[in-house]
């Protein structure tokens, strides 16, 4: 892409040119800036290494050469954390996963002495952080789940103890109906026997009448 800026054009004519111009060829990643009141940037829009861009013929505005994004680098609770752009993410400890966007300025950076420290960090839960925190606290010992699961298998318990019993009893009642109803056979055996005496007594009584 080329960008022409007239002769004779102050530094906000000039901003104003290079930023329509960038605009109208779809290069959105990249604006141009006074910096100091006194000379003109090109900033990136977009962070880390992955960024870069190439400014040719604008040695006179001090915009010559190649401008390459770096990628956020350091550690989140002294483990070495992968930079991407802004982002910090600890791939291990106890805060892997974890995140940090870094937002400071080069100002910021330097008056630091060049190592960025974000002190205490407010750690922001999102919703699956809590529907994570909520089903830890629902599963774990004592959670909700738990404790519902055990009053249900104390129920099955009382349920099945009952059951037991109850069959126990039945086994119980169908042994005394059957010796009953033994008894009763040996019985009813015992009584056709007498009645078959008794006919034949009264048969031979019959037969022996003149």
């Amino acid at each position: 892409m080329t960008v022409t800026v007239a002769a004779g054009s102050t530094l906000e004519q000039a901003v104003a040119s290079i930023n329509a111009a960038l605009e109208a060829g779809g290069l959105r990643t990249v604006s141009a800036t006074i910096v100091g009141g006194d000379r003109i940037g090109l900033v990136g829009t977009r962070y880390g290494a992955a960024s870069t861009f190439t400014v040719t013929g604008g040695a006179s505005f001090g915009l010559e050469g190649a401008f390459h994004g770096e990628d956020a680098a350091g550690t989140i609770g002294g483990t070495a954390a992968s930079g991407t752009g802004q982002v910090l993410v600890a791939s291990s400890g106890p805060a892997q996963g974890l995140r940090l966007r870094a937002s400071a300025t080069a100002a910021e950076v330097a008056a630091a002495g060049g190592s960025l420290a974000l002190g205490d960090l407010t750690y922001v839960e999102g919703a699956v952080g809590r529907l994570s925190r909520l089903l830890a606290t629902a599963e774990g010992a004592g959670g909700l789940v738990a404790s519902a699961t055990d009053r249900w298998r104390s129920q099955i318990r009382l349920i099945d103890e009952q059951v037991r019993h109850l069959e126990q009893r039945l086994d119980l009642r169908e042994a005394t109906l059957r010796r009953q109803f033994s008894a009763m056979e040996t019985a009813l055996s015992a009584l056709t026997a007498q009645a078959n005496w008794l006919s034949a007594q009264l048969a031979g009584m019959s037969g022996g009448s003149p």
